[in-house]
């Protein structure tokens, strides 16, 4: 029982995994369609926000031994509009760089010349208004075996403060 404000969908999504040698999953596919119910808030924008947020949630169960996994976030984050952003902050934040605050910072270093860096959008919202978040942020930083990769990251937090 739909009027012009809902959309019907349904969803599933399937993954084909392998497992390396080494222990580490790699996502080899990924199958999934959608159709279904949402409201409709915001005009022909609240589907691909909808999509957004879908994704992000989708994201936060993937295995953190994906090799892709950071790639996705750094894709989802090139996408993420103003109603979307504060959502991939939180999320990314929560669910991918404080369960692994060195893999994350050394893949945005080793990234840096490729990518968007979409990924320090949140790390900066974080280390910017939030003190216990600055705190974990640096002392992730301090536990880098890497000078270069201190120093990048020194020069990147002052930015992050004196942006305000």
């Amino acid at each position: 029982n739909t009027d012009k404000d809902t959309t019907t969908y349904s969803q599933m999504a399937s993954m084909t995994c392998n497992i390396e040698p080494n222990g580490k999953i790699d996502i080899t596919m990924e199958d999934g369609y959608e159709d279904g119910v949402f409201r409709l808030c915001r005009g022909s924008d609240s589907k691909v926000e909808w999509k957004l947020m879908n994704d992000m949630l989708s994201l936060t169960l993937y295995p953190y031994s994906d090799k892709h996994v950071l790639d996705r976030w750094d894709d989802l984050g090139n996408r993420v509009d103003a109603a979307s952003v504060e959502s991939f902050d939180y999320h990314f934040f929560k669910y991918v760089f404080l369960p692994q605050p060195e893999k994350v910072l050394k893949w945005v270093y080793d990234n840096r010349d490729y990518k968007s860096l979409s990924l320090t959008m949140p790390l900066g919202f974080y280390y910017r208004y939030t003190p216990q978040s600055r705190k974990i942020i640096d002392e992730a930083i301090a536990r880098l075996d890497n000078p270069a990769i201190q120093t990048y990251y020194t020069e990147m937090t002052e930015l992050w403060i004196t942006n305000d």
